[in-house]
């Protein structure tokens, strides 16, 4: 975290120079503290930008769509990351209780031997009974009450 109000350019080590000058450009509101800032061919390019964005609304407001878009699209991703970690989490859980059970164990020997919920395992028991020719795929989706499944 940088304070840039606690820092001042004489403190900045030279090769962290430029994320300083970045960062002052971000932090920056209006033209004024814009122009204090030491320029490199880059900064002088993002500003002409933002001036261009700042002059045309119609400009400015593709510009936050388009940001939106990205945020909306990161926050999609992350989601769905979350959630085929998660399935992949039971699935093979899934898988395993369906090889204890062939070999004849219970399901409290199965919650104990997995360290899992007994509930949890007592409904995904039932499952496997009920459909015991569908996978693990398919027995997640119908334990997580997906429609059209099974």
């Amino acid at each position: 975290m940088i304070e840039l109000q606690k820092l001042n350019s004489s403190q900045v080590k030279k090769e962290h120079k430029k994320l300083y000058q970045w960062a002052c450009f971000i932090c920056a509101e209006g033209e004024e503290e814009r122009a204090m800032i030491e320029k490199d061919p880059y900064i002088e390019e993002a500003i002409r930008e933002l001036e261009l964005l700042e002059r045309d609304p119609e400009r400015m407001d593709e510009y936050l769509f388009r940001q939106k878009n990205l945020s909306d699209y990161v926050t999609q991703m992350e989601y769905s990351r979350e959630e085929g970690l998660k399935e992949g989490e039971y699935t093979k859980i899934i898988e395993q209780i369906q090889k204890k059970m062939q070999r004849g164990k219970t399901e409290a020997e199965i919650a104990d031997a997995l360290e899992e919920d007994p509930q949890t395992i007592a409904s995904i028991c039932r499952l496997i009974r009920l459909y015991p020719s569908s996978s693990k795929e398919e027995i997640y989706k119908v334990w997580q009450n997906k429609p059209g499944t099974i």
